[in-house]
């Protein structure tokens, strides 16, 4: 059992990597930045040369144990963008929110090129850097995720903010961000999917068929994204399959249709 752990920050000072490793298990240990190791060391220093004690002093408080130097890999392409992207960013608290989901999502992107190496598998506190955990699943990996927050706590909180408006200004629904966030990653996913289908039946040039059968395609992934935005989201998760089993069985039909048949559907 080798595990590959991926987590933002020092969590625990890094006491989970340093567990693994201490036991054997540990392959590698992926995290955004730490103020001992690369560039970001001589930022951190900088920081306290000059009285800059905020940020890159927090940075500065990241220290890897010895024990897991060799397993480690840090990122810091991303979190320069991160970075800028906060700095012109709105400040209002949902506006930081999506920052965040946007840059959680774009380490699990870098994580993912770096490689799984020889990980059965994938630790990640609380879903963090969510497509490396789904490529993990993909690739057969088991996905060990710490929860150290009660899952319904966002939900009562907003309830009670509902039932008791005046008691502070607005605050975003987390939830309804994430479920935002994810409706336009996935939305661009299927544009771009649709545009790789288009561009298969035009170079094999496939006629009526394929036509119909892509705007059928097309009709059912709008469709999705109308659902997303009017029901729930266990309401969703069963009709997303159930229409993915529809947009997979049409693409197969036509495809083999075109293949078979030819111009009035005369067999070659």
């Amino acid at each position: 059992m080798k595990f590959l752990v991926a987590q933002i920050g020092a969590r625990r000072g890094y006491a989970v990597p340093a567990i693994l490793e201490g036991a054997g298990m540990l392959e590698r240990f992926y995290t955004d930045m730490t103020g001992d190791v690369g560039v970001t060391k001589w930022l951190a220093r900088s920081g306290s040369q000059f009285g800059l004690n905020g940020a890159l002093g927090r940075l500065a408080s990241r220290r890897l144990p010895e024990s897991i130097r060799t397993r480690t890999s840090t990122f810091l392409a991303p979190s320069l963008r991160h970075t800028c992207r906060l700095a012109f960013s709105s400040a209002s608290p949902s506006g930081r929110f999506r920052e965040h989901l946007r840059w959680s999502t774009d380490l699990g992107h870098v994580m993912i090129e770096r490689g799984f190496g020889s990980a059965t598998h994938v630790f990640s506190m609380l879903g963090e850097c969510g497509p490396l955990l789904v490529e993990a699943k993909r690739r057969g990996l088991a996905v060990v995720s710490e929860v150290y927050i009660l899952l319904s706590t966002e939900r009562i909180v907003t309830a009670e903010r509902r039932s008791f408006p005046d008691w502070e200004p607005p605050q975003p629904d987390p939830n309804g961000i994430r479920k935002e966030f994810l409706d336009e990653a996935a939305f661009l996913a299927h544009m771009i999917m649709c545009g790789l289908l288009l561009a298969f039946g035009l170079l094999c040039h496939f006629r009526i068929a394929y036509s119909v059968g892509w705007l059928l395609i097309v009709g059912c992934l709008f469709l999705e994204h109308w659902i997303a935005s009017r029901r729930s989201l266990n309401w969703i998760n069963v009709a997303f399959f159930r229409l993915n089993a529809v947009v997979s069985s049409v693409f197969l039909l036509v495809t083999l249709i075109e293949i078979f048949f030819q111009g009035g559907f005369r067999i070659r």
